[in-house]
């Protein structure tokens, strides 16, 4: 395959996928959105330059911003991943916690219920009551 080969292929995907029934007819719309033009005016040659001007600004602006947004992310996927092993000791820590408060056992005095019981909330604004286990 040649080194051009890629680059075709993405041209053809683009021409498809810009020649869908979904977004062909949005074309126009976009055209006078971006140029400020009405339909009568199309025709002429300043108005033609004026539309592929602001086509070609409307790109490269949406180009700056994904270019911008994609360096970020891999950024933060870099950070993460050079920090995965605290990040991993950190989650496990909090998920322990987290199954701790959950039966209730998080430490003394934080809750009234102590790590063999099972409580249950009787209605709203009352407090829980609970059981022991046998």
């Amino acid at each position: 395959m040649s080194v051009l080969g890629p680059f075709a292929l993405a041209l053809v995907a683009g021409v498809l996928s810009f020649s869908s029934p979904c977004c062909l007819p949005l074309m126009p719309g976009y055209l006078a959105y971006v140029s400020g033009v009405a339909g009568e005016q199309v025709g002429t040659v300043a108005v033609r330059r004026r539309v592929l001007g602001s086509a070609l600004l409307f790109v490269a602006g949406f180009t700056a911003v994904f270019t911008l947004l994609g360096a970020t992310a891999s950024l933060g996927g870099g950070l993460l991943l050079r920090n995965r092993d605290l990040l991993t000791r950190g989650a496990g820590a909090f998920v322990i916690v987290m199954g701790l408060a959950t039966m209730g056992s998080s430490g003394p005095g934080s809750s009234s219920a102590s790590a063999g019981s099972i409580c249950a909330a009787s209605g709203r604004g009352r407090r829980a009551r609970c059981w022991r286990r046998s």
